[in-house]
């Protein structure tokens, strides 16, 4: 019952199937919660991780390589394409490592000097 200004109400007939309480999961057939996933099957170490996902041990607990039993399926355009791809960033690179900070900044304002500002530009039409 709802009290409303004093007068007692009856709840609406939508309300009148709605459990109140707790919300209650399922559980396994043996009477469990549901909880964290049993982490049988699962490395305990990271060396047997990797040694897991076929990587190789250099000593000392390192994992330098990784065993590659697969074939390249990569088109010979493909390969041109990433070789070509690599030389271009290298020489980005090459050319980025030349140039210090301060003559980047310099040079980014000397261009944004040279451009016209918005307010400078006379206006056209209706809008």
């Amino acid at each position: 019952l709802i009290y409303y200004l004093g007068a007692v109400m009856a709840p609406p007939a939508s309300l009148e199937n709605v459990i109140g309480g707790k919300l209650k999961l399922k559980t396994k057939k043996t009477g469990g919660s549901i909880g964290k996933h049993n982490s049988s099957g699962r490395p305990s170490s990271p060396a047997a991780a990797a040694a897991a996902a076929g990587f190789t041990s250099g000593g000392h607990g390192k994992v330098l390589s990784k065993t590659l039993n697969k074939k390249d399926s990569r088109t010979d355009a493909q390969k041109r394409h990433d070789a070509v791809l690599a030389n271009r960033l290298a020489a980005q690179a090459k050319a980025a490592a030349q140039k210090s900070h301060k003559e980047r900044l310099l040079e980014m304002n000397e261009k944004l000097a040279s451009l016209t500002e918005h307010n400078d530009l006379p206006k056209i039409g209706p809008g």
